[in-house]
């Protein structure tokens, strides 16, 4: 059994993966997210690995904040917005 098998003995185990694939907390789990299937995605290893290395585990608001600061074209702004 591999490292993030023995990690995913939660309730989202059932999400299935492939080889390459990994699952990402949408909210972080340190920022009050849960296990809850629908807040996992399933992503490639490497998306994932460079998400976390871009942003570890910024609020939606501090990712938009840099990508605006640092990666957007400066007559741009990125807008993160709560859903109703």
């Amino acid at each position: 059994m591999s490292r993030t098998q023995r990690r995913f003995r939660t309730s989202y185990r059932h999400i299935k993966i492939h080889k390459g694939e990994s699952r990402h907390h949408k909210k972080c789990k340190c920022h009050g997210g849960g296990d809850e299937p629908n807040n996992i995605s399933v992503v490639s290893q490497s998306k994932h690995d460079l998400f976390h290395a871009l942003f570890g585990s910024k609020t939606p608001e501090q990712i938009a904040k840099e990508l605006t600061n640092v990666w957007l074209d400066p007559a741009y702004e990125f807008i993160c917005r709560r859903k109703e």
